[in-house]
């Protein structure tokens, strides 16, 4: 491995083995304001022009400036969707979405590998920036700003009168060293939380199409349009076989609109001719196991009572006891979001007078290479899953004690 930064693969070395670390690259596409991307990566719509079946797809247009010549581009690019943006909460934001090229020729190849490069002239200087921002339910996302003070100095930074903040900075960027700075109300501090930057282009104008699978609709001409979110029995019996049997085995799929439209077909009768029915399939977020998305793997770590008569395994057992009856499907709806908090209260109540104190620690490291409870608080479903618990006792760990050092490692 070279001992600069021009690495690809890094095996880092800590107290519970090698962590294997590699570089990949992403382009994301996003639209702060007017727009909001949806892509369903499990299906392709079609095309209602051509008959064929596509992907939905960015267009950055012409008229746009080339800037490498200062006139306008050549042609137009186009960017397939690639995948949704899912935050460690499984939130996935509308407003971002990961892109590649496009190939139109269907030859297996992108038609111009290098479009990214054509679009942006990308340069070190090329950056982004972007600020922390908190909703309404507590969760932090990342947008575009422009009210940073950029210098190359650290000595602009410092002099710059932050006490009053004429010019209203919410921070800084050194760009000598790529470090964010802020004003903590007494002293100008590093920040490596709130800020972060990102290599691109802002401000292109571009064109968004979208086509949907056969179980969505654009602009439908009827009247009312009735969603109705469909788990069918064998659908969750092939997800309970699959659970209690082997794991490697692939996920089962769910029933497809069409297929449910013809079984409950006989629902037609009963609605008015200016209702159209749309038929959702359900899916399922696994949670915890190893076969759950990464951002949703976690070991539950278990604190015992000392005077406990129950074995290390019989505990283990009865925190995936409870887990199992928390999600219980009768206690959900389609969407609802996952509270940890909540899960932790249910297992103590199953568990006293046996557990001292219950931790939901996630599988992945935070920036600092942490694995932070903190960051596993909540999971917000997609508007057609229900929970699932994949867990099995070997998540789940016996500790001495609640301390740091446990609860992180």
């Amino acid at each position: 491995m070279n001992e600069d930064d021009s690495w690809l693969i890094r095996a880092q070395y800590t107290t519970t083995g090698y962590r294997f670390i590699s570089r990949n690259l992403r382009y994301v596409f996003e639209s702060l304001d007017r727009t909001r991307f949806f892509f369903n990566d499990n299906f392709s719509g079609t095309n209602p022009l051509t008959g064929r079946t596509s992907r939905s797809k960015i267009t950055v247009l012409k008229f746009n400036e080339d800037l490498q010549t200062g006139g306008m581009l050549d042609r137009e690019y186009d960017f397939k969707f690639y995948e949704n943006i899912r935050y460690s909460d499984g939130f996935i934001d509308p407003r971002r979405i990961e892109v590649i090229p496009f190939d139109n020729d269907l030859d297996g190849t992108f038609d111009f590998p290098e479009a990214f490069n054509y679009v942006t002239n990308i340069n070190p200087n090329s950056r982004i920036y972007f600020t922390k921002i908190v909703d309404d339910s507590g969760f932090g996302y990342f947008v575009p700003t422009e009210n940073l003070l950029i210098t190359d100095t650290l000595t602009t930074i410092l002099l710059y009168p932050w006490d009053t903040n004429p010019l209203g900075y919410i921070g800084a960027f050194n760009t000598s060293n790529d470090m964010f700075y802020r004003w903590d109300g007494l002293q100008v501090v590093e920040d490596t939380l709130n800020f972060k930057f990102f290599l691109g282009r802002q401000s292109l104008n571009f064109k968004y199409s979208h086509f949907t699978s056969e179980d969505g609709r654009i602009d439908p001409a009827v009247t009312n349009v009735i969603d109705m979110y469909v788990l069918t029995k064998s659908y969750l019996d092939d997800v309970r076989k699959w659970k209690s049997g082997d794991r490697l085995n692939p996920f089962p799929i769910p029933e497809q609109s069409a297929q449910l439209q013809q079984t409950f077909s006989d629902l037609d009768n009963f609605k008015m001719m200016s209702d159209q029915i749309i038929w959702n399939n359900s899916k399922f977020t696994k949670l915890f196991g190893e076969t759950a998305l990464p951002e949703n793997q976690a070991v539950i770590k278990v604190v015992k009572v000392q005077n406990s008569k129950l074995t290390d395994n019989q505990i283990r057992q009865g925190v995936l006891n409870a887990i199992e009856e928390y999600f219980n499907l009768d206690n959900w709806a389609f969407g609802d979001t996952i509270y940890m908090s909540e899960l932790i209260a249910y297992i103590h109540t199953k568990m006293v007078p046996n557990v001292a104190s219950v931790t939901i620690v996630p599988k992945l490291r935070n920036n600092d290479g942490v694995r932070d409870p903190a960051t596993f608080s909540q999971i917000r479903q997609e508007f057609n899953a229900l929970p699932l618990n994949v867990a099995t006792v070997d998540d789940i760990i016996i500790i001495r004690s609640a301390s740091r050092e446990n609860i992180t490692s």
